[in-house]
């Protein structure tokens, strides 16, 4: 084939690291990832880092949470170390913002199915837009998202229903490819995760992976369905997920499992990446190098967080040395990530093709604004001075960093999140409103040093203060005697729980669902803000009070829709978008 990357080299290509996004801190980080249950995961300290990407050469790196304008200056230099262009990867399912700070924090995906099929479908693209756009102004080229699996019917510790876009498959499946194809225009990689997904998959004592007992025929007429449909749509990769299916491998999850990926690789010719495999219970039940090994040999091209990336080179290279995986086969998931690199990064094609000369010149795709701005530039972008001809500009005009600086004036982003705003608030028992509230506003979150929708500024502290309303914030550290009496105290109660999207069954603890269950009589409405199951079994506790409850729930806390729902309740206007 002529390819002048050597094995060590080509086998790097398939090796994706963990990287904290912050550019200042330069202590180590430790992020999230893993299944629903948040696990950690350590990212590379920078020296070490920057020794992965000039000496081994690896191919990509997965981007934790930073300030936005942080994470464009490591991305740049983390470019600038690599002699191959980087895929520069995120988890941003919910917007740009939900992991860069001063970016679009979109709605969960889960809120889109409140809407009619073809206002669904638009503003879904609308929701792509925003977050590739922005996504690709900090750098990144590569979306870990969407997520296919529909959402379970019941509380799954290992899928967090607001990452989906609905219980039922059809209607995902629209939802899913139109994300896929407004990102892709916009010249993003996609993923589709997962495969074969963990909609179907629950816990077991005689197993420590997530099980799925559906056999695998059942499984793609059903579930699998939307993620088939984004396989035909044209997704660059899939994720495969770390779920085991008993009936066609008793032994292995899926990532490592050749028959149980073979369905997906018979019908799909993008990029397979593995979920993360520095997971616990992978490390905890076999060695590194073993399971990087058997997931190449089950068909995975990209390697997500492996452990000790160096040494999994290293055992990679002697198993082709030894004839245990083919050379072909190495050189078939290079070529896949090669020509991924090149339609993002069409001005690196010369460059790709010197290393990999049968690529084939890339079609006409849009200009990657996160590839290489010079240091010498940097004063001019973080000043906004005029830009010397050729800098990358993004497709609003601006320079990357004061694109940065202006993330919400588009007006389709203003557009998307009114709608949202509008339709992600549910209720029941809401023929009571509007209220003339009077007495205590009780906001209880889990810590309110990490409630990032409860800042000063937050509506739902400001409307009931100007609703004449005394705000008792609170969380696990306020004392039991404190509370008690002041909720004793109040003539009337209205209720508000912020709760992050990841919340367990443990959250709110009990003693909080017993003070509540006490005040219920004096309770004029109740305000729920998270998780979705939880917010059932609230309406549970509320379906007991001697006199109806008014009672508005949302996936999200966004500041739009803390705005909306106090309007419902006060009968005012809803403030508009600062």
């Amino acid at each position: 084939m002529g390819e002048t990357l050597n094995l060590a080299r080509q086998v790097a290509q398939m090796i994706v690291v963990p990287a904290q996004g912050s550019f200042l801190n330069v202590s180590p980080a430790v992020a999230s990832s893993g299944w629903a249950a948040e696990q950690p995961y350590a990212c590379a300290e920078p020296a070490d880092l920057q020794e992965l990407i000039q000496t081994l050469g690896i191919g990509g790196v997965w981007i934790n949470a930073a300030p936005a304008a942080e994470a464009y200056l490591r991305i740049q230099q983390l470019q600038a170390w690599a002699s191959l262009p980087l895929l520069v990867g995120a988890s941003l399912e919910q917007g740009a913002g939900h992991l860069f700070s001063g970016l679009s924090r979109c709605f969960p995906a889960l809120a889109l199915q409140g809407l009619e099929a073809d206002q669904s479908s638009y503003w879904t693209a609308s929701m792509a837009r925003i977050t590739t756009r922005e996504a690709l102004t900090v750098g990144i080229n590569w979306l870990l998202a969407p997520m296919v699996d529909p959402s379970p019917q019941t509380l799954n510790p290992f899928l967090a229903d607001h990452r989906t876009f609905g219980s039922e498959p059809d209607q995902v499946s629209l939802r899913v490819n139109a994300f896929i194809a407004a990102a892709r225009a916009e010249g993003m990689l996609t993923t589709a995760k997962t495969y074969p997904g963990y909609s179907s998959s629950s816990s077991c004592e005689e197993s420590p992976w997530p099980r799925c007992d559906l056999p695998l025929p059942d499984l793609i007429s059903g579930p699998l369905q939307p993620l088939l449909q984004a396989v035909q749509a044209g997704v660059d990769a899939v994720m495969t997920a770390h779920v085991l299916i008993p009936e066609t491998d008793p032994n292995w999850p899926a990532t490592f499992s050749p028959s149980v990926l073979q369905p997906l690789l018979s019908s799909f010719a993008g990029l397979v990446v593995t979920d993360v495999l520095d997971h616990p219970l992978l490390l905890a039940h076999f060695n590194p190098a073993e399971i990087a090994l058997r997931a190449v040999q089950a068909g995975a091209d990209l390697l997500l967080a492996p452990p000790r990336p160096a040494e999994t080179v290293a055992t990679l290279c002697e198993a082709v040395e030894q004839g245990v995986i083919p050379a072909e086969r190495i050189q078939r998931s290079v070529g896949k990530i090669l020509r991924a690199k090149q339609r993002i990064m069409p001005q690196a094609a010369s460059l790709l093709q010197h290393w990999w000369p049968s690529l084939r010149p890339p079609a006409p795709a849009p200009q990657d604004p996160g590839r290489r701005v010079e240091t010498g530039l940097l004063r001019e972008l973080l000043l906004d001075e005029s830009l010397p001809k050729g800098t990358v500009r993004n497709a609003m005009g601006m320079s990357p960093l004061t694109a940065l600086s202006h993330p919400c004036e588009s007006g389709e982003t203003q557009a998307y999140l009114q709608a949202l705003a509008h339709v992600s608030v549910q209720g029941q028992s809401l023929e009571a409103l509007p209220l003339k509230p009077q007495g205590l506003a009780w906001i209880w979150t889990k810590d309110v040093f990490l409630a990032q929708d409860l800042g000063p500024d937050a509506p739902g502290l400001t409307q009931p203060m100007q609703a004449g309303l005394e705000v008792l914030l609170c969380d696990n550290r306020t004392p039991l005697t404190t509370l008690e009496s002041s909720l004793n105290a109040a003539e009337t109660l209205i209720v508000q729980w912020f709760l992050p999207m990841a919340s367990s069954l443990e959250d709110p603890p009990p003693w909080v669902w017993h003070l509540l269950a006490e005040q219920l009589h004096k309770t004029q409405a109740v305000i729920w803000y998270g998780n979705r199951d939880l917010g059932q079994r609230l309406s549970v506790v509320l379906n007991g009070a001697a006199h109806p409850i008014p009672y508005l729930q949302s996936l999200t806390a966004h500041s739009l829709v803390q705005s909306q729902i106090w309007a419902r309740l006060l009968g005012s206007s809803v403030a508009p978008l600062i």
